[in-house]
């Protein structure tokens, strides 16, 4: 019995010591997640408001990637273009596969077309990337793009991510461009 209490008296501490190193290791490992995710939304809005990107634009007007709508014929092939590609190798990595296609088609590539159309380019200044404290893997962001062209400035864009458990983005939602597609597509004079 004597030696079941002496085992008893140095496990007991020693697996109590195991427990709080891991819940240590635990709530350090949030920090980081969060400090990384903070760090992906950056990446995303530097990507989308830094341009134009000219190997985007580029691969946008070959006509190999354009899609012919209303012909009655099919036109889409069975491996990815240069453009799906290139694309994917930016942005792939940080979105589920629903949200990517949906930030493809909606943010990925409009800043960068209107300002190549119109002759301006655009980079950032500042993103502030703010966790919310309501909502778990919830962020808003602000950013601040120069730029440049006929005219030049700085607006602040507004915008709000979920990201899952994997720090993937689940949800990106412009709230506000301040203006920057208008000031982007001025009537040239």
């Amino acid at each position: 019995m004597y030696i079941y209490r002496k085992q008893a008296r140095v496990a007991i501490p020693l697996l109590m010591l195991v427990v709080l190193l891991l819940m240590i290791g635990c709530s350090a490992g949030s920090k980081t997640t969060t400090k990384e995710e903070k760090g992906i939304i950056e990446t995303i809005v530097n990507h989308q408001f830094t341009g134009p990107d000219h190997e985007l634009v580029n691969l946008l007007e070959d006509p190999a990637h354009v899609v012919k709508i209303g012909t009655g014929e099919t036109s889409a092939k069975e491996e990815p273009t240069e453009l799906d590609l290139y694309l994917k190798d930016i942005y792939g990595s940080y979105f589920n596969e629903a949200m990517y296609e949906e930030y493809i088609g909606t943010y990925a590539m409009s800043t960068h077309m209107e300002a190549y159309n119109n002759d301006y380019s655009t980079d950032v200044k500042d993103v502030v990337v703010e966790e919310s404290e309501r909502t778990e893997g919830a962020y808003t962001f602000t950013v601040q793009v120069n730029y440049e062209g006929r005219d030049e400035g700085t607006i602040e864009v507004t915008g709000r991510v979920n990201m899952d458990d994997r720090s993937t983005v689940t949800n990106y939602q412009l709230i506000d461009d301040g203006g920057l597609s208008n000031a982007l597509n001025q009537i040239r004079e």
